[in-house]
Parts: structure tokens; sequence; C-alpha cells
């Protein structure tokens, strides 16, 4: 792997993680996350015509076998399909292309598979620039969020312009005046991997600044999906610990003692699972406090509101949902194939909240089916190695408490169709799918 690969693969996934909606830098109407696109695959591209082990990599990559190469040729089929089915409906040219280019980093999963790998690019590279892209995010977040909670009380107003100039239609204020960054999908995750490392007492110094930057940044976007993945990840973590205790091999796993590391993992499971909670309420009644008013009555004995509580979000979502039931209505052939890409629900042409929402109703039940296939790729590997070697490591936990996390959330807030899910998910299914393949090719090593 050239120097040029490494150093192009580096800057597409800092870009991905750092970059919200990928648009910070522009070149006329392409942006540099669609020229990060590009060069990866005219780079792999060229690989493929002048290195015969690519080529065997790619062949091998298509096999009739491969899981995950069959469903990833569905769905791009299927991408294909919806995009031509937008066109023949007569929607928006720009909205249906739009729709199409979005999903369209499902592509690099191709490159990803010669790259991504322990002697080239190895997952543990992709988590480095994870961590890193955490602290840089929740670092500017937490000083957004400062900054507008307390250094530019009375000037809020050109301190928000600003902001929304600086990095436009990526950050969302709070009425608290917390920020929610388009990244904070990535923050999460990098909160995720520190808490899975310090759970099993392996985490560094690293992981304490992320888990304290990312918990700040967190809690200062007052966004509650973020507060449920996290629970939801830590379960998955939970879980996965008990199942390798259970069918675990004697020489990979203990009898249970009460020792440090136990009362570690004890004491931070009762302080998120009692925390975090807490947190999410108080982000729900923050939302509220601009839209309730209090009347008295003429003896002050008794309290009322007067402003029934809204919700925006909530009530949004709701909108959204009886809207694309309308659109579901068409017939059972909508059901099934969808509407097409370029499809406007509601007042929106560029997709909404509820991710598999949206795709039923842009490509139907099976473009449902063929989605959370590919998303649910790395659990069934993971499992399957679990079931087989009855171990799993710690990274490929995490990873797996990740994607569950991203499946649940994703119907919340939108990631899974987008670069930014993207990018994290596919290096995780190739590495996934290269853990028995990276395990036999160890055992006969050593062997020799």
């Amino acid at each position: 792997m050239s120097k040029i690969e490494k150093w192009l693969l580096t800057v597409l996934f800092m870009e991905l993680f750092i970059g919200g909606g990928g648009r910070q830098i522009e070149f006329g109407p392409i942006s540099i996350r669609q020229v990060l696109f590009i060069l990866l695959l005219a780079v792999y591209g060229y690989r493929v015509l002048t290195k015969a082990d690519t080529r065997a990599e790619l062949k091998e990559l298509f096999s009739v076998k491969n899981m995950m190469s069959v469903i990833t040729i569905g769905l791009l089929m299927w991408i294909a399909f919806s995009t031509l089915l937008g066109l023949a409906s007569g929607h928006s040219i720009s909205e249906t292309i739009k729709d199409a280019l979005r999903v369209s980093y499902v592509i690099l999963i191709f490159p990803f598979w010669t790259y991504i790998r322990q002697d080239r690019f190895s997952l543990n590279n992709v988590l480095t620039l994870l961590k890193i892209a955490t602290i840089i995010v929740a670092t500017g977040t937490i000083i957004i969020g400062l900054c507008g909670k307390f250094f530019f009380v009375n000037e809020f107003g050109a301190f928000y312009e600003f902001i929304n100039n600086l990095l436009p239609a990526d950050l969302f204020f709070r009425p608290s005046r917390g920020v929610f960054y388009k990244s904070h999908f990535i923050v999460l995750f990098g909160l995720i991997v520190a808490s899975n490392n310090i759970i099993i007492s392996k985490g560094a110094k690293s992981d304490i600044v992320v888990l304290v930057l990312a918990s700040i940044s967190i809690i200062f976007s007052e966004t509650r999906g973020l507060y449920i993945g996290y629970l939801i990840a830590l379960l998955v973590i939970l879980a996965a610990h008990i199942l390798i205790y259970l069918i675990g091999r004697k020489d990979r796993v203990n009898k249970i003692k009460f020792n440090k590391k136990m009362i570690t993992a004890i004491v931070f499971y009762l302080c998120a699972f009692t925390i975090v909670p807490t947190l999410y309420t108080s982000s729900t009644q923050a939302r509220f406090n601009d839209g309730t008013e209090q009347a008295y009555t003429k003896s002050k004995k008794q309290k009322k509101n007067v402003k029934k509580v809204n919700d925006v979000s909530i009530n949004m979502r709701v909108y959204l949902l009886d809207e694309s039931v309308k659109i579901l209505e068409k017939g059972p052939k909508t059901i099934i194939f969808g509407n097409g890409y370029g499809s406007q629900i509601g007042t929106r042409t560029d997709g909404i909240e509820m991710t598999f929402l949206d795709i039923w109703v842009e490509q139907g039940l099976i473009g449902v089916l063929i989605w959370l296939s590919f998303s649910m790729l790395p659990l069934f590997y993971y499992f399957k190695f679990i079931l087989k070697h009855r171990y799993l490591d710690s990274m490929s936990i995490a990873m797996a408490a990740c994607v569950l996390c991203m499946v649940v959330i994703t119907n919340i807030n939108p990631y899974l169709n987008s670069p930014i899910g993207l990018g994290f998910l596919l290096p995780v299914i190739v590495s996934a799918k290269r853990l028995e393949i990276e395990r036999v090719a160890s055992y006969q090593n050593n062997c020799n």
C-alpha cells in the first residue's frame, strides 16, 4: 500500500468524521467530500488495473459464497432501480440524483476490501482517527456552547449568525444555547469505544479524555437520541460479555471474581444507568421552558399551564409519519417497490429523520430488507465468530455495540443512508468479514 493511498484514506476518514454535512470546503458545486470520494475511486481503479493481487482480491470479494458481496451488489442494484423509478415518476431530477449520490458511498466497500486489513490500513487505524475526530468535534461544540451560554449572552444574535455562516446548515442551537452538530454521531461512537475500554480496564489516558469531552459535548447538545443510543450500546457490550462467559473457552474466560476490574465495570454501569436517564429527562424538559406559561387563581393556591407543552421535534416526526403513510397508501406496488428517489414527503425533499421509513417510502419493503441486512452484516459475522470460537476481542464487541446503536437511532437521527454513517459502517463490515480470514491466516503462520 502506497503512502498516497494511506494519506488519502486518512484525509477521507477525518473529513467524514469531523466534516458534518460535508460542505465545509467547496470547489464550485463540488464539495471536498465528493472530491475525496472520486480520488479514492480513481486511485483504487488504477491499482486494480496495474496490480494482479488487487484483481485477485476483488475476484475473491465477488465470490458467490460471500454474503457481503451478494447483499452489497443487491443494494447497489436497488439503488439504481430506485433512481430510475424516481425519474420515471416525474420527480425532480436534481433531488433524485441528490438522493442517489447520498448513498453512493456504498461503492467504497470495494476499495475498503483491499485497504482495510491488518497489514495495510487496519480498523485500529480507523478507530485512532475516530478518537482524534471525537476530541476535535467535542472540544469545538463545547466551546461554541459555552460561548453561547455565557460569553455572548447579550450579543447572541450576532454570534448565532457568525457560527451559522461558518458552519452552514450543520449546527443546530437548542433553547439553552447548547449545540447539536451533524458529526455528534461520531462523538457518540467515540464515547462508546472509550467506555468499552474503561469497562474492561484497558482504557488509556486518551480514553478518559474522550469519555469526559464526549460526555460534556453530548450533554450540551441535548440530543435524546444520543442518550438512547449510548444506553443501547452499553447493553450490547454487557450482553456480549455475558454470552462469551456462558459459552466461552476455559483458556479464555476466568471464573467470576470481584476484583478491581469487576468493581470498575459495576460502578461504571450503575453510574451510566442512573445519570443518563436523568439527562434524557432534563433535556426533554429544557425544550419546554420557553413554551410554557403559568397562571394563578386569585387565591394563588392553584397553578396550571396556560399553553400546552409543544415538542417541535416530535410534532414534526408525527407530521412526516402521517405524510409517509399517505404515500404508501397509493397501493401495493408502492409498499413493495417504493415511490422512487426524489420523493417529497410533506414539505421535505431531502429525506426525513426516520431512516427506515424514508427508505420504505422511496425504496419499498424490498429496500428496507436490503438496507437492514446490509447494516446487520457485522453483527452476523461477530455472532458467527462467537459461536465458532467462543470468544470475541474487545474492539469487535465495541463495534457490534456501535452498529446496533446506529441501526436503532438512525430512526431518530438519520445516519445510516448518508456518507457519515456509511463511512463508519463500511470498514466495520469489512473488518468483521475479515475476522475469520485473518484468524486462519494467523494460525497458519504460527504453524509454519
